[in-house]
């Protein structure tokens, strides 16, 4: 074995050891970062809607219980757009 290789074996290491603490970090219990709940809330909706590409948010906010409120505009089955809001918890 070179050291080259033995070099590769402990980035793997360290790679690895930083994915498990992140793992361990999130399964933990400890709350979603808002990011995450937007991402998750932004998701949910698209597939909601008949044409997820026409989606346009106005406003959104994570509430006091990692819900996700948010009014948006999108494309309806006429194709106009309408304005409407959800609230997922």
């Amino acid at each position: 074995m070179s050291d080259s290789s033995g070099m590769g074996w402990v980035a793997l290491l360290l790679i690895c050891g930083m994915i498990g603490g992140c793992v361990e970090s999130c399964s933990d219990g400890g709350a979603p970062s808002a990011a995450a709940i937007k991402y998750v809330g932004r998701e949910r909706l698209k597939e909601n809607l008949k044409d997820p590409g026409s989606l346009e948010i106005i406003s959104e906010e994570v509430t006091p219980e990692n819900g996700y409120k948010a009014t948006f505009r999108a494309k309806n089955s006429f194709g106009g757009y309408t304005v409407d809001s959800v609230h997922y918890r």
